[in-house]
């Protein structure tokens, strides 16, 4: 009997701001950097911005993300910092949540 596995894709179970609050602080809190970025690319796909490399430079230590084929757009800039402020206005919105 063959076993048959589907994908699990979090970002299926994104679906209220609470969801993106709770799993954002979770993964946080790991102090994981690479689990971090994989977060911010979850949160990015579920509110629907284009597919996100999200990664750690190792250079600078810094978040750094791009669209794949838009060299142009890559950066610690626009992308990083729409993110950063939805994510802001969502956590800070939160109560009870230690921000």
């Amino acid at each position: 009997m063959a076993l048959h596995l589907s994908r699990w894709d979090v970002v299926a179970h994104l679906k209220t701001d609470d969801d993106i609050a709770a799993y954002y602080t979770a993964c946080i809190a790991e102090g994981d950097a690479a689990l971090t970025a994989a977060a911010l690319r979850a949160i990015a796909r579920a509110w629907g911005m284009p597919q996100v490399v999200i990664e750690v430079c190792p250079d600078t230590g810094l978040f750094r993300g791009c669209i794949p084929g838009y060299p142009q757009v890559c950066g610690q800039d626009k992308l990083l910092a729409e993110l950063r402020e939805r994510l802001r206005h969502l956590l800070s919105s939160m109560p009870g949540r230690d921000h």
